[in-house]
């Protein structure tokens, strides 16, 4: 995710200099250096993901989002936020090399890229020798995050900013699910897992300043309010000694609630 800084701010620029014959306005700036401060700090889903399979926590099919779902989604808002969830569903298959379902999953997150216009960008880099590539962990988790990367890119450079917001609400909201989920399941986290949670005080804070952004263009009032109560509940651990089972069990609480919501979403 962090390539696309460079992206973003091309994209502002030109069409400032188009509309203004000057640089940057302030308002796309204010927009662009928000996206620029969450897309540099968040860590790519599949690191995050990986270090539980480096500490030794299980595969849980369970926190998977069916995919039977696919068919329900009818607005934009739910189609892209989902289309996030399933990228990261697609990484924790891909992490832990669960290669029959990894290609289900692929399937459900192209079936949403057709219908939100960014198939090209995800099929031009899943489609290009999967199946070979699925028997190497490396190479087919690099691949799992060239095509988020390109997926985004592609939105961005067509002006579609509002939708590569969305992707990254699904995304975010999936994998802190399966962090959270995990670690309940463990009892006993690394403390690089712990730090990922502790991390999130930075990185949601910096997501709801972009949806702010975007909440009515992108139909996300009601997410943002629930990013804002789950926001507090971060903001309680001050060291990752206070990272205990309690905590992370309303973590867990609120964040599912919300998961629950998006995947209910029509």
């Amino acid at each position: 995710m962090r390539i696309l800084t460079t992206m973003v701010f091309s994209i502002f620029a030109i069409t400032a200099l188009a509309q203004n014959g000057e640089g940057l306005n302030s308002s796309k700036e204010k927009v662009y250096n928000e996206f620029e401060e969450i897309v540099m700090a968040l860590p790519e889903p599949v690191e995050e993901l990986n270090d539980l399979r480096l500490d030794k926590v299980k595969f849980n099919e369970l926190l998977l989002s069916p995919v039977s779902n696919v068919k329900n989604y009818n607005s934009d808002a739910a189609e892209a936020i989902n289309l996030g969830v399933y990228m990261v569903d697609f990484a924790y298959l891909a992490v832990y090399h669960q290669q029959e379902k990894m290609i289900e999953y692929r399937t459900a997150a192209a079936d949403l890229a057709v219908v939100l216009e960014a198939a090209s960008a995800f099929h031009d880099v899943l489609d290009v020798h999967l199946e070979k590539k699925i028997k190497d962990h490396d190479d087919v988790m690099a691949t799992v995050n060239q095509a988020i990367e390109a997926t985004e890119e592609y939105l961005i450079e067509h002006n579609k900013l509002e939708v590569a917001c969305q992707i990254l609400l699904g995304s975010w909201i999936e994998t802190q699910y399966i962090l959270l989920q995990s670690f309940i399941k463990d009892k006993k986290p690394s403390t690089t897992v712990k730090q990922h949670v502790k991390d999130q005080q930075v990185h949601l804070a910096n997501l709801i300043k972009l949806i702010h952004e975007f909440k009515d263009e992108a139909g996300m009032i009601n997410e943002l309010e629930k990013l804002n109560e789950l926001e507090a509940s971060f903001q309680k651990i001050h060291s990752l000694e206070e990272i205990n089972e309690s905590i992370i069990l309303e973590l867990s609480k609120e964040i599912t609630l919300l998961r629950m919501d998006i995947l209910a979403m029509e």
